[in-house]
Order: structure tokens, then C-alpha cells, then sequence
């Protein structure tokens, strides 16, 4: 008789599983529709071809990443170094389409462009508290930076308001499974990521609050 995988009795495991899932699904679909979209393009000009062979050489790498950021740093510590610049576009690609569509759409190039400004300083920002927040000594400033970066892959989907959010939700998630793989313990990555990505939630609920208050004062 085949042993049969037990599914995890945790509720918490059952939805961190289907959100994993979900991430590798999309990450795929969109993997396939770039290769798509440039695979003429590549075919008819060497210098592109030769490009696009090194890019597609790296989405190994970087699946492997996503899909066990543990397996990524115990073994070729590349993997993370790759996922960690795939994590940096992928940031800069969502937020720049974002703007793209929003000014397609009637927005005003200011507010569009206010927004990937918004996103670029929060990013850097969650990786301050990180830093600030890790004791010294217990894991170097690299492995932060790299484990941070790398958990901004999810952004390469925010292209729009909800889609960052599911973007933010599943960079936190990202961000905390890479730093306790590279290294950092589990209460200090609790404490970390929970400030980093907490804080900002805090933030912009109290300015949505407070804008609010404001439209109120002003209507009344």
C-alpha cells in the first residue's frame, strides 16, 4: 500500500500552502506570457536573443526561491542573489505598468507617478525597520538586504490597487519565510517583518482615517 501525504491540520499551514500555491501559479502565467510576447521579437535579433536566453536561464533560480527560500539558501546561495534581483524589477515593472495604466485610465500623471513614489519609499523603508530591528551580529546586512529584496517578487503582479495589496500580503509572507531561511530566528523574524509590514498598514489606515475625518469636517 502507497503511503498517501497527510494535508497539513493547521488552518493557518492550509492557507500559507494555498497561498504558496497561488503565487507559483501566477508567477508562471506570467513567465509564459513574457515569453510569449518577446519570443519573435527575440528570434530576429541576435543581441535580444542572447538576452532573453540569459533571463530565461535565471527563472530556475528564482522559482526555486519562491518555492523554498530554505532549499535557496542551503544550497546554491545564487538562487537567493537572483531572486533578490528579480525582486527589485519585479517591484519597479508593477508599480511603473501601474502608472502606465492609471494615466491610460484619466488619471493624472502627478497622483500616478506619486504612487510608484510611494511604493519605492515604503519598500525601503520596511527594509530600515528589518535592519533596525535585527540585533546586531545575528545576521549581516546582506542576507537582509537579499531575503528583503527577494520578497518584493510578488509586486511584479501590482499593477493595480487591489492587486498590490494581494502584492503586500504575499511580499510579507515572502519577506518572513526568506529571512528565517537565511538565517534569522523566529521570534526576531515575527518581530521584524511584523513591525515592517505592520507599521505600514498602521500608517496608511491612520492617513485613510484621517483623510476621511477631514472630507467630514469639510462637508458638514
Amino acid at each position: 500500500m502507497v503511503a498517501r501525504a497527510m494535508p497539513p491540520s493547521d488552518p493557518l499551514e492550509r492557507i500559507l500552502d494555498a497561498l504558496r500555491a497561488a503565487v507559483g501559479t501566477l508567477f508562471s502565467a506570467w513567465r509564459r506570457m513574457l515569453g510569449i510576447t518577446f519570443g519573435t521579437m527575440a528570434s530576429s535579433d541576435g543581441k535580444l536573443a542572447a538576452w532573453m536566453a540569459r533571463w530565461r536561464s535565471q527563472w530556475g533560480a528564482v522559482r526555486t526561491y519562491i518555492a523554498s527560500p530554505t532549499a535557496a539558501w542551503c544550497g546554491d546561495a545564487a538562487a537567493a542573489e537572483l531572486a533578490a534581483a528579480f525582486g527589485l524589477r519585479a517591484l519597479v515593472f508593477g508599480t511603473l505598468t501601474g502608472v502606465v495604466i492609471a494615466i491610460a485610465g484619466g488619471s493624472a500623471p502627478v497622483a500616478a507617478f506619486a504612487t510608484l513614489a510611494i511604493e519605492l519609499a515604503w519598500a525601503a523603508a520596511r527594509l530600515i525597520i528589518v535592519m533596525l530591528l535585527t540585533p546586531p551580529g545575528l545576521l549581516s546586512r546582506h542576507r537582509i538586504l537579499v531575503a528583503c529584496a527577494a520578497g518584493l517578487a510578488p509586486y511584479v503582479f501590482g499593477v493595480l490597487a487591489p492587486l498590490r495589496l494581494l502584492s503586500f500580503l504575499a511580499s510579507a509572507l515572502l519577506t518572513y519565510r526568506g529571512l528565517a531561511a537565511a538565517g534569522l530566528g523566529v521570534r526576531d523574524t515575527r518581530l521584524a517583518v511584523g513591525w515592517a509590514f505592520g507599521g505600514q498598514i498602521a500608517v496608511m489606515a491612520f492617513a485613510w482615517i484621517a483623510r476621511g475625518a477631514l472630507t467630514a469636517l469639510v462637508l458638514a
